[in-house]
């Protein structure tokens, strides 16, 4: 992996690494419970944004009580193809609305989960983390130092 860099500073890796980490993104202003998570993962050789896809929802409707798809669309994010999923669910009894937005980044997945409290987003707090999720833009590749 080289060099890993992350807001605060970097890292001097040597031997191979894999990235999972995960970011998390609270909004102020915004109803409590309201946030953006941005995780990343491997994609297993020979496997594509489909057939991650169909792992997803098989894993969802098993493990998401109540599971309800209220979207479930292809889509672009900072030209790449991507996947959108919005749903809503019940955790222990608190209604969740969530969209999901998966995208290939070479050999990793990128996966955006944004998350309300709710049976379903009200158009503002579904407005801004859908913003939030459609500003990402891609880093240049940064040759190793």
């Amino acid at each position: 992996m080289g060099r890993f860099r992350v807001d605060e500073g970097c890292f001097d890796l040597q031997g191979a690494w894999q990235d999972r980490s995960i970011t998390m993104l609270v909004p102020a202003g915004l109803p409590q419970g309201v946030n953006l998570v941005l995780t990343r993962d491997q994609l297993p050789p020979g496997a594509g944004l489909q057939d991650h896809l169909a792992r997803q929802m098989m894993s969802m409707r098993r493990d998401l009580t109540g599971l309800t798809v209220l979207a479930d669309s292809e889509t672009r994010l900072d030209g790449r193809s991507a996947h959108l999923l919005e749903f809503r669910w019940a955790n222990r009894s608190v209604p969740l609305y969530q969209m999901l937005l998966i995208v290939v980044d070479g050999d990793r997945l990128l996966n955006f989960t944004a998350t309300a409290p709710g049976q379903l987003a009200d158009q503002p707090v579904r407005q801004a983390l859908w913003q939030a999720i459609s500003s990402f833009t891609f880093a240049a590749e940064q040759a190793p130092e």
